[in-house]
């Protein structure tokens, strides 16, 4: 039967799916759009999709272990998941804010637990929650205390990541930050900045739009 419903092409699998594709999730919410070929691994168990959420065509959402409970894969209301990408939980939990627009053949990965805030958007062929495992050894042979175990993956409202853009586990990219295409984010960013290169590099501060009133 799944493999029917991945399969059934127009408006009358869109339905099929919309209707049947929950009872394979822990939790869904209403209006659903499933594309044709999803793919959902240790969904029963981990995988919590919101209301108004749209599912394209051969996207995969992987919960990992069906035992680890306390790592979900959490899609809250109104998210977006372009074509080909997959969101798979490898360690820690991952949570996509309301709102978030996620371009096709991305991918999105917890070796370190993975939040965004609502309204972020990446680009297409994104690579967010790796591991660097090169670095992560020499801060571990340099001082234990240095390295990023406990810490998450995170971007805060309204961060934009540009094409081909890779966000490596354990950093912050603050509110409203942009961080141009074909850039490798390997340290935190603050607040309503633009980075580009790699290792990514701040440009410039994000300035708020002047309001110019009208005179009387």
């Amino acid at each position: 039967m799944y493999k029917f419903l991945q399969w059934c092409p127009g408006a009358v699998g869109l339905l099929l799916r919309q209707k049947l594709y929950p009872r394979y999730l822990k939790n869904c919410g209403r209006n659903v759009l499933f594309g044709r070929f999803v793919e959902f691994a240790n969904a029963r168990e981990k995988i919590t999709i919101g209301s108004g959420v749209v599912l394209n065509d051969f996207v995969c959402l992987d919960g990992g272990d069906p035992s680890d409970f306390d790592s979900p894969l959490i899609i809250e209301d109104n998210v977006f998941i372009g074509t080909g990408t997959t969101v798979k939980v490898t360690g820690g939990s991952i949570r996509i804010g309301a709102g978030t627009n996620i371009g096709s053949d991305c991918l999105v990965q917890s070796d370190l637990p993975v939040v965004f805030e609502h309204d972020v958007l990446v680009a297409a062929f994104c690579e967010i929650g790796k591991r660097d495992c090169a670095r992560q050894q020499l801060l571990d042979h340099v001082d234990s205390d240095s390295s990023n175990l406990n810490k998450e993956t995170s971007v805060k409202e309204g961060g934009w990541i540009g094409v081909r853009g890779k966000i490596k586990a354990g950093h912050h990219i603050g509110e409203g930050t942009i961080i141009g295409a074909h850039s490798n984010v390997v340290t935190d960013l603050a607040d309503k900045v633009v980075a580009i290169g790699d290792p990514a590099q701040v440009l410039r501060e994000r300035k708020e739009p002047q309001v110019i009133g009208r005179k009387s």
